[in-house]
């Protein structure tokens, strides 16, 4: 069983279109994650669709039913998109779904802790010298000194640290690599046996969306009809409301895919990186 590392097409759809139609000419068991079933549902191709529900091949996860169930009730999509998602939901056939057990323990959740998600997350937001940690500090540390400066110096400081703050290269230098050396060492994983750009270009993306949410944060507020020491006292307030996020990777997909030898397909960095990875590190200990 493997998922394969697919070249990576011009938009979601083409990737999409690609996956399927490689998982249709398998003739092995194979399931799809939630989100290749969506962007077929947004992007009206209803024939693929349909196509899934009398393939012999094809399964799909209970726990993949209940996501995109889930998204469906919480109307993240457009209404024709919701409709298509409930007409395949509602037609899949009973024997075409597979209950997921709840893993209690597996290698691949140890695994998870190196995930780059996982990594970017902590490194950049839930640690407690993460990088955020760091620019609310920063802001707190401008707090007493603003009521004895013009709002124009004091934007002209913020503007300064943050050119330095938002630096991708410093980031991945500072916080992410550093965290990403620890964990390795920590699960007992030759650094070497993973392939460094391809594990980093799957951190970018999840760097740069950290990024572009500070940075949402910082821009709404500047531009608010507020005195300087009221932006910066909302602009703590709401970093600190997005450090408590948390990410958690539900990983059942990718072990049941690999104890069952069933193909798995996903469009997911983090999943594939996990299909990848136990690929490589179970080579390396075979």
């Amino acid at each position: 069983m493997r998922l394969l590392n697919l070249v990576r097409h011009e938009n979601s759809y083409s990737n999409t279109k690609y996956i399927l139609n490689e998982a249709l000419k398998s003739e092995k068991p194979f399931v799809l994650d939630a989100n290749i079933i969506i962007v077929l549902a947004q992007e009206r191709d209803e024939k693929s669709l349909n196509s899934l529900l009398f393939d012999n091949y094809f399964r799909i996860y209970d726990l993949t039913l209940y996501e995109i169930n889930g998204l469906v009730k919480a109307k993240e999509f457009d209404a024709k998109t919701s409709n298509i998602l409930y007409q395949f939901l509602k037609e899949i056939n009973k024997n075409q779904i597979i209950k997921v057990p709840n893993y209690k323990t597996h290698k691949l959740y140890e695994l998870a802790e190196l995930l780059p998600r996982k990594i970017v997350y902590d490194a950049m937001i839930t640690m407690k010298e993460s990088w955020l940690q760091k620019i609310i500090e920063e802001f707190e540390s401008m707090l007493p000194i603003i009521k004895k400066s013009n709002e124009k110096e004091i934007l002209n400081n913020a503007f300064e640290f943050s050119k330095i703050y938002f630096n991708t290269d410093l980031i991945i230098k500072k916080y992410v690599a550093d965290l990403y050396l620890v964990t390795a060492s920590k699960l007992g994983i030759d650094k070497n046996k993973i392939d460094g750009k391809i594990y980093f270009n799957y951190c970018l993306k999840h760097i740069n969306y950290v990024i572009n949410e500070v940075r949402k944060i910082l821009m709404r507020n500047i531009s608010e009809t507020l005195n300087i020491y009221d932006k910066f006292k909302k602009i703590i307030l709401e970093l600190k409301v997005f450090a408590n996020k948390s990410y958690k990777q539900d990983i059942r997909f990718v072990i049941h895919s690999v104890e069952n030898a069933i193909n798995g397909y996903s469009l997911d960095s983090d999943v594939i990186w996990l299909y990848e990875f136990d690929f490589h590190f179970i080579k390396s200990i075979t």
